[in-house]
């Protein structure tokens, strides 16, 4: 029996012992290489959605701004021609009170 040990062990190679070298190793190298593949997937999908949350986020803030700057002129227009309208009512009627006087 011991004989057979023996003979067992010498035909093995060192490197089949080594467990860098044992489909073992290559077993948990590979899957290691795996996960790293993994968790660099997922890290780089997350940093794309995060990326596309904020594109969209900018996005819409840009569109209530634009709306903002929209009625900011529209208001800005209408006080304008406000104005205008406002400013010719008192010259008619400075000039009905003028012909009242005469």
């Amino acid at each position: 029996m011991e004989g057979s040990i023996t003979a067992a062990l010498a035909l093995t190679s060192p490197r089949s012992l080594c467990p860098t070298h044992s489909e073992e190793g290559r077993r948990r190298r590979s899957l290691s290489k795996s996960n790293v593949n993994r968790f660099m997937n997922h890290l780089l999908i997350s940093e794309l959605q995060q990326f596309n949350r904020r594109s969209i986020s900018q996005r819409g803030f840009q569109s209530v701004y634009d709306a903002i700057e929209s009625l900011r002129q529209i208001s800005d227009v209408k006080s304008r021609l406000d104005k205008e309208k406002l400013q010719n009512e008192i010259r008619h009627i400075c000039s009905k009170v003028a012909d009242i006087s005469d």
